[in-house]
């Protein structure tokens, strides 16, 4: 499994023995720096300048265990990650190309973006807001109309002026209207609630909320339900178990992209399994309750588990089981440290592999004190 998860990662991986030869490369760093690499020295593929500082830094490793660096690959500087095999005494090397400071600014840059993007969004739902309110208060007036006009009609067809109208116009099926025309009605006025309630959450996720507030997690949870319904509809039926919670204290828009990335993740999972089975759908349940000094949520689905091997590592950045270009191994690892740091709360997970995942999130009624 681990090998598998080395030959898919989108992040550069070379494993090197004692005498830093290269016994294995994945794919990613390959078509980094070009085939042929497996035999030779990693230090042939650094700077002349930067190679002894390298040597020494990966005997230290190998010496005193795990430890990330900075250094060249080529021209490109970037992050080193080094785990250590004492029993086999092999390095497995992870390098993320761009310095520190290159990776703040892009991370820095994609917030602002998000940030631009949250305002447009919260803009366009606000433009839209209000043609769907007048378009649903026609259509109940409209209902409500037809109503009154076909309980006319049932009187007005059983005399003879009536029954000359309908033989006169035989194209006209006053039965079949009577019984359809409220029925449309109803839908469209269905299909337009349904509409007003995705631009309500795209609203609240629009909105980005610095400050700690009381916040209803119930509501929470089915705004994101709402919003994420594309991610989920083809691949799960969803269930909701709520209790009444009291408000927790909370940035609800972290808070809610928690969320959003526990039941993607879910949807995705039992995508695969689909796929796998040949299952046509499988399903998530989210159910929350309270036992007086925090807020519980968990979210469980029936996908495809998530394997032993990959666990301990399971709230590492840039660490995905997802295959290459399906994930960037950040929504975990953000999602804890939202709950965790930002929140005093907890963040866990039990998991079959086969059987499905349940990720749980705590968020404490007292506000945490950092």
């Amino acid at each position: 499994m681990l090998d598998g998860f080395f030959m898919n990662s989108p992040a550069l991986m070379v494993v090197v023995d004692a005498e830093l030869r290269v016994m294995k490369a994945n794919p990613a760093f390959e078509r980094r720096v070009g085939p042929g690499v497996v035999g030779g020295s990693i230090l042939d593929l650094c700077p002349p300048a930067d190679q002894d500082r390298i040597r020494t830094v990966l005997g230290e490793c190998a010496q005193h265990g795990a430890r990330s660096f900075g250094a060249s690959l080529g021209l490109a500087p970037g992050e080193w990650v080094v785990e250590v095999d004492a029993e086999r005494r092999l390095l497995l090397i992870m390098i993320r190309e761009g310095t520190t400071r290159e990776r703040l600014e892009k991370e820095l840059a994609a917030a602002q973006k998000l940030e631009a993007v949250g305002q447009l969004t919260s803009g366009i739902a606000h433009e839209l807001n209000t043609p769907i309110q007048f378009v649903g208060d026609n259509l109940s007036f409209i209902g409500d109309s037809l109503r009154e006009i076909f309980q006319v009609l049932h009187a007005v067809e059983r005399h003879e002026t009536a029954k000359v109208l309908l033989t006169e116009h035989p194209e006209m099926d006053l039965p079949f209207l009577i019984d359809e025309l409220p029925r449309a009605v109803e839908q469209a006025c269905e299909g337009v609630q349904r509409l007003a309630e995705l631009v309500r959450g795209m609203k609240e996720f629009a909105h980005q909320d610095r400050e700690v507030t009381p916040t209803d997690l119930n509501r929470a949870l089915e705004r994101t339900l709402t919003v994420a319904r594309n991610e989920w509809k083809y691949a799960a039926d969803v269930e909701t178990a709520f209790e009444p919670l009291p408000m927790v204290p909370c940035q609800a828009s972290a808070i809610r992209q928690v969320f959003l990335n526990l039941i993607c993740n879910a949807a995705q999972a039992n995508a695969e399994r689909n796929e796998r089975t040949g299952r046509a759908k499988g399903s998530i349940r989210v159910s929350t309750w309270s036992d007086g000094q925090a807020v519980t949520v968990t979210i469980s689905d029936t996908g495809t588990g998530i394997p032993e091997a990959a666990r301990a590592r399971i709230f590492e950045p840039f660490f995905t089981t997802k295959p290459v270009g399906k994930g960037t191994g950040q929504g975990l690892a953000i999602s804890r440290t939202i709950v965790c740091e930002q929140h005093g709360g907890q963040l866990d997970f039990e998991s079959e592999l086969g059987v499905g995942a349940t990720f749980r999130v705590r968020l404490p009624l007292r506000p945490a004190a950092h």
